[in-house]
């Protein structure tokens, strides 16, 4: 494409995209909190971060959006839980990225999806411009997660709002969509922790929300495939799991676990466990080195006890969450004064949770 002919369509398409937007204004969109839930043990953890389909026009909910679609296609591959988070604005080009996934605590996720390109295929962006923004993306990405940790990179769907466009519009605006795309694909070949996601055409925006949620599903299922390739991105529920106790007891260290104690949200949470596992007791207990402090209790007497005797540490092994029916018949505990003593634990249900 000619340099002078996006600076002539440029104009053209900015005035299409705001009215475009309007437009999108006035059909479902998703209200309530940017996460969806699919359950499960040893939940995996996502972040979406993006515009576009990130946004979810056309449903009422993220549930139905990508956010609830990706955590059930994950959840129906690998046999384990997913929580998403969304952070997701109208306008978030490929430089504000950064500061976007920054802001939704990447350090805490499995895996971060960005969805991109959107605005900037309409923009007719430069594409050295996209490339070099790229490439400072992911390494900004990189330094913000754990190692390791897979990066989803999106393409760009095809879009029905091409079909509102004058033809010269709509063609300069698929062709440049395809260029940004093979640029997407190009980086993220040379990228360590980077994949590269083609999401192909789900068809037109009907009028009723159906067909929307058909489309949200079948880019949720492109984006599960890539990360259930092999077990080195998101292992099935069975997968192998460690703890590293140095970290774990650095995080430990930093609780403040007296104020903890007053916790009026803790509190509440630890007496609706114990309400619906009609169960006499119920906490919220921390592993400090040797000792077990039973930090928020409902029903029980006990403020802590040794780590030897602790049923809360083999939870912790386990990653996800643990159940023993009986402990008089689990070998792990039938022998535990716990258990032969007061307070005569038999059943006993337990997961962990994470400091951020």
């Amino acid at each position: 494409m000619s340099a002078a002919i996006p600076l002539m369509l440029r104009p053209l398409l900015s005035m299409a995209r705001v009215v475009l937007e309007g437009a999108s204004l006035r059909i479902p969109n998703p209200t309530g909190p940017p996460r969806a839930h699919a359950p499960g043990r040893d939940s995996s953890r996502i972040l979406i971060v993006g515009s576009g389909i990130a946004l979810g026009a056309g449903v009422g909910s993220h549930d139905l959006a990508l956010p609830g679609t990706l955590a059930r296609a994950l959840s129906a591959r690998t046999g384990r839980g997913v929580d998403v988070e969304l952070v997701a604005h109208r306008r978030l080009s490929m430089s504000r990225v950064a500061d976007a996934v920054r802001a939704g605590h990447p350090e805490r996720y499995d895996c971060i999806v960005v969805v991109s390109g959107g605005d900037e295929s309409f923009e007719l962006v430069p594409l050295d411009r996209w490339r070099r923004g790229l490439v400072e993306l992911l390494a900004h990405i990189e330094g913000m997660v754990r190692p390791n940790v897979p990066v989803i990179i999106t393409g760009v769907p095809s879009s029905d709002r091409l079909s509102a466009l004058p033809p010269v519009l709509a063609r300069s605006v698929d062709r440049h969509s395809a260029e940004l795309d093979r640029i997407s694909r190009d980086v993220c070949a040379t990228s360590r922790n980077a994949r590269y996601v083609a999401l192909k055409s789900a068809g037109k925006r009907p009028t009723v929300p159906t067909s929307e949620r058909e489309a949200f599903v079948r880019w949720a299922s492109l984006i599960a495939d890539e990360l259930t390739v092999d077990q080195s991105v998101l292992p099935a529920v069975d997968a192998a799991w460690e703890i590293d106790e140095r970290e774990r007891q650095s995080s430990v260290d930093h609780l403040a676990l007296a104020e903890a104690a007053d916790d009026r949200q803790l509190q509440r949470i630890v007496t609706m466990a114990r309400r619906a596992f009609m169960a006499e007791a119920a906490l919220f207990t921390v592993l400090d080195r040797d000792y077990q402090h039973n930090v928020v209790r409902s029903g029980s007497h006990l403020t802590g006890h040794s780590r030897d005797e602790s049923f809360c540490h083999y939870t912790i092994l386990e990653r996800g969450g643990m159940i023993v029916e009986d402990a008089r018949t689990d070998e792990r505990f039938r022998d535990n004064p716990l258990v032969t003593g007061d307070p005569h634990i038999r059943f006993y249900a337990g997961f962990p949770v994470d400091s951020p």
